[in-house]
């Protein structure tokens, strides 16, 4: 037996539609590709037993950016920078890793470069953004 967190998730990873496994969690078929499905409540016993991650990723992203933010903090505390060097942000070129641009704040870096989601590249939810790494300043 297996457990997925949703429909689109089996229906990629056994090979068949969501709409033909919607299908036959319904009942309108039995099979999908050889494959039976039934729904799972995650509150039941075999639910909380199938050990399935059901959060959405926003809330993954949430915890992820407040987790880096408090490894941030501690960095910065433990390095005794100043508040205003402690949010400079640098954009490193991916093959070299030499400073291309350094910015005040992830505000000021947006504005000059016209990219959005730098943040998240600093963050480490993304790897580049506008073809650049970016960074704290004692990152």
């Amino acid at each position: 037996m297996r457990y997925f967190k949703s429909i689109n998730q089996a229906a990629k990873e056994l090979g068949f539609s969501h709409v033909l496994g919607i299908k036959v969690i319904r009942g309108d078929f039995k099979y999908a590709k050889g494959w039976t499905l039934e729904y799972i409540d995650r509150k039941s016993q075999e639910g909380m037993n199938a050990n399935v991650d059901v959060r959405k990723k926003s809330d993954l992203l949430r915890e992820r950016r407040a987790q880096l933010k408090a490894q941030r903090k501690a960095h910065v505390k433990e390095m005794d920078l100043p508040p205003k060097l402690a949010r400079c942000i640098i954009a490193l070129n991916p093959a070299t890793n030499d400073i291309v641009g350094m910015y005040p704040n992830v505000y000021k870096a947006q504005q000059a470069t016209g990219l959005n989601k730098i943040m998240d590249a600093v963050l480490g939810l993304r790897e580049m953004v506008g073809g650049y790494k970016w960074a704290w300043i004692f990152g």
